[in-house]
């Protein structure tokens, strides 16, 4: 359902789209990309839990009459995740070679999956951002911003950029890691600056 959680319903689909984007480049940008994803995907995992308890904490909080509480849990809450994700891309760019390694040890698949976790990785800190307020303001009643935030982002300017970074930029996945990358960004600013509006405090439930 893309409205109980569109960040990773919207991602999961995305992922199959941009699969296919990549497979143009070959089965060792395929490998690469996928060894990366599932590591980014493993990052976002505490995200998604402090994500999961938050929207009950807004929700509480808005029906007792205090938004400035719910305010304040949900930016602790991104706060801390930040804090954890940050954490995980240092390792995760520190030791891109031997991780992607790990799962594969051709030299072509580590050159690519390192690159990818080397460009996207910064990013995912606003993908920690975009899951957590997002997973707030559901928590508040307010499913629709959220997933039309997350439509935009991922198709109306991920997919486009994807395919015609990918045609531009040498070599083509390089492209296509800078279009996540900048997509992810993109999501991420339009959730905050969808949260600091407060039209979620004022939701009737």
């Amino acid at each position: 359902d893309p409205f109980c959680c569109p960040y990773a319903v919207q991602a999961s689909l995305m992922g199959l789209v941009l699969m296919r984007i990549v497979a143009l480049s070959g089965t060792a940008a395929v490998a690469g990309y996928g060894i990366g994803l599932r590591f980014h995907m493993l990052i976002l995992i505490p995200a998604f839990t402090l994500g999961n308890s938050l929207a009950t904490i807004v929700g509480q909080n808005l029906g007792a009459r205090r938004p400035d509480r719910a305010q304040a849990a949900a930016w602790l809450a991104a706060a801390i995740g930040v804090a954890i994700v940050v954490m995980s891309i240092a390792v995760l760019m520190i030791g891109a070679r031997p991780l992607v390694r790990l799962f594969d040890h051709s030299p072509d698949v580590i050159r690519i999956g390192a690159g990818y976790l080397w460009i996207v990785s910064p990013a995912y800190v606003f993908a920690a951002i975009a899951i957590i307020l997002g997973r707030a303001l559901q928590g508040a009643g307010d499913t629709l911003a959220p997933m039309i935030v997350t439509l935009v982002a991922l198709w109306g300017l991920q997919v486009p950029l994807a395919v015609v970074l990918s045609k531009v930029v040498d070599p083509p996945v390089v492209g296509i890691w800078w279009a996540i990358n900048l997509a992810t960004i993109v999501h991420g600013v339009l959730v905050i600056g969808w949260f600091q509006t407060g039209r979620w405090k004022r939701i009737e439930l």
